[in-house]
């Protein structure tokens, strides 16, 4: 794993194989069977760790959020914070606008499953102009802080666009209510 940090349009890190080869190859197969995003559409859930399978993702992501906090967030108590697994897949044509994350999100990773070939998560200026994107390579991740100004859209044109996406949110039943954790609809039961 290697780790770039780039503090333009905001700080943010680059990591390169985000997880190690066995892990993602695991998480590849692990996730085969859940459903795809159709034409323009997007389809997404928590993963809770409810069966076998759902905690081996959870626990492969787990390790690596724990590590990646000590390492560069230090400041961060893991005590007051839930690692939060969302599996994303977005269908041909489909578009998400520009965004800037929920307050009760302290920081996100988009990592990379698949395809081979996509769509990168664009990043914005402070005053929401295009400045780059952080390009796709599957096993790669984006990883960023939360703050006023990390505006960012992703879309996926030409392929369906697969993603896990790690946040880390206050624990606080209330701000996990407000990005649906609990909300039964939006959570992916994966039966294996």
């Amino acid at each position: 794993m290697k780790i770039y940090r780039n503090n333009h349009p905001w700080t943010h890190h680059i990591i390169e194989g985000f997880l190690r080869p066995k892990d993602f190859d695991k998480i590849i197969e692990l996730t085969a069977g859940i459903p795809r995003g159709k034409n323009e559409s997007r389809y997404s859930g928590f993963i809770k760790p409810k069966c076998e399978t759902s905690q081996t993702i959870c626990k492969i992501y787990s390790e690596r959020v724990d590590f990646l906090v000590e390492k560069y967030f230090p400041d961060v108590n893991m005590d007051d914070y839930a690692i939060l697994i969302e599996y994303a897949s977005c269908g041909k044509g489909f578009e998400y606008p520009m965004h800037n994350d929920a307050p009760e999100k302290l920081f996100s990773i988009v990592h990379y499953i698949s395809p081979d070939n996509s769509e990168g998560t664009k990043l914005y200026n402070k005053d929401k102009s295009f400045h780059s994107e952080a390009e796709w390579k599957p096993n790669n991740a984006l990883m960023f802080r939360r703050t006023e100004d990390t505006w960012h859209s992703f879309s996926s044109k030409n392929f369906i666009r697969q993603t896990i996406n790690i946040i880390l949110a206050e624990k606080k039943e209330k701000s996990l209510d407000r990005i649906r954790y609990n909300d039964e609809s939006s959570q992916i039961n994966i039966i294996k």
